[in-house]
């Protein structure tokens, strides 16, 4: 007959392949994030399973760890689900019940050695890991990934729920005749597929949020914070395919700001365009698209659905500037702003340099303004 335990080998070196994928993962992370936990729980994973593997050739104070080890391993993979969505299990909980499962797991192992019931209670413990790790993350089933994720958590947790019932129903055995026996081959291999499942959806979704970070980091403006050129750019393209209707341009400039970076350094006039971009996303980050186009200027644009209140968000950016105040003897601040209503059918790019234009006007003008571009003044010089 031929002795099958051998592909039990397949679980810990698995485990130990997924969790230096993870480790790589981590580091790309820059060491931080959810694939540090799932390393370490597969690492945990790969020790475990590599001790009951060889429980017959070790001392019994390393078998008695393996079903702790398991445990600590879900919890890990757990918190690598939980983390990336920003929930955590409920850690004091789990702190102050773990004594529990590891006495009655100690009981049943040194007191009064019983297989059955070691697996059983193990079983029913990893269950409770998991059904609550999917009901931490049942609010995240907005997109099929995280469905997907929902839907197999709930799946491994009723794995063990189901090893439980298995454990009940099986007639009693040796421990050395259970490495061997068939039904626990066929549980160690729903293990694997369970681990393969887990480890294969966590890297998919740790790799869909890093382009979701690199995609939003592309998008914001590196000394700022708020968004950059693409913003508007994206906003041009939505603009155009009718899924986002721009009415009005709004473009604001810092008033001799070349004078702050003379007289105060550079570092300082960081400083203020850092408290003005975080000011003005307070303002009117909710109103629409908000980018720093360049040096000291900014660009909002005024969606369809408020265009009515266009002219009072031009007065809010204004007014918002000037309640900056950035101290080190810097003057206080003004800014210059142009206003461009959209008109039918105008091409996005037309009422941009309309608004520009309008900027110009507010500098030339004696600056610390607002002016709005007159529809048939500012025509003509757009042509």
């Amino acid at each position: 007959m031929v002795d099958l335990s051998a592909f039990l080998w397949v679980l810990p070196l698995g485990c130990l392949l997924i969790g230096a994928a993870f480790a790589l993962v981590w580091a790309y992370q820059g060491r931080r994030g959810s694939g540090g936990y799932a390393a370490l729980a597969f690492a945990c994973a790969a020790l475990a399973s590599g001790l009951d593997m060889t429980r017959d050739h070790i001392s019994p104070w390393l078998v008695v760890m393996v079903v702790p080890l398991q445990w600590v391993a879900l919890l890990l993979i757990a918190e690598a689900f939980l983390q990336r969505i920003g929930r955590h299990m409920p850690r004091w909980p789990v702190l102050l019940a773990a004594p529990v499962p590891l006495a009655v797991h100690g009981y049943f192992f040194l007191a009064v050695p019983d297989l059955a019931l070691r697996n059983l209670f193990g079983s029913f413990v990893a269950g409770a890991i998991f059904l609550t790790t999917a009901a931490l993350h049942r609010r995240e089933r907005v997109e099929p990934l995280d469905r997907a994720i929902f839907v197999t958590l709930m799946a491994v947790a009723l794995f063990y729920i189901g090893r439980s019932l298995t454990w009940i129903s099986s007639s009693p055995m040796a421990s050395d005749a259970w490495i061997s026996s068939v039904p626990m081959i066929l549980l160690y291999m729903g293990n694997t597929l369970a681990a393969l499942s887990l480890a294969l959806l966590l890297m998919l979704a740790i790799g869909r949020d890093l382009m979701r970070d690199h995609m939003l980091e592309s998008r914001r403006d590196a000394l700022t914070g708020i968004g950059n050129r693409r913003v508007i750019d994206d906003a041009m393209s939505a603009d155009a395919s009718g899924s986002l209707a721009i009415a009005a341009v709004v473009m604001i400039d810092l008033d001799h700001f070349k004078a702050i970076n003379d007289r105060h350094g550079h570092a300082e006039g960081d400083l203020v365009l850092t408290m003005v971009a975080d000011a003005l996303a307070r303002s009117l980050g909710a109103v629409g698209p908000l980018a720093r186009i360049g040096g000291e200027e900014f660009m909002l644009l005024v969606p369809e659905s408020r265009r009515q209140s266009a002219q009072l968000h031009a007065l809010a950016a204004h007014q918002t500037v000037a309640t900056v105040m950035p101290g080190k003897a810097v003057a206080p601040l003004t800014a210059s702003v142009g206003l461009a209503m959209r008109g039918p059918g105008e091409p996005l790019r037309d009422t941009m340099r309309r608004a520009d234009l309008a900027l110009y006007r507010a500098k030339a003008g004696g600056r610390d303004r607002v002016v709005t571009a007159a529809d048939e003044a500012l025509a003509q010089a757009v042509a």
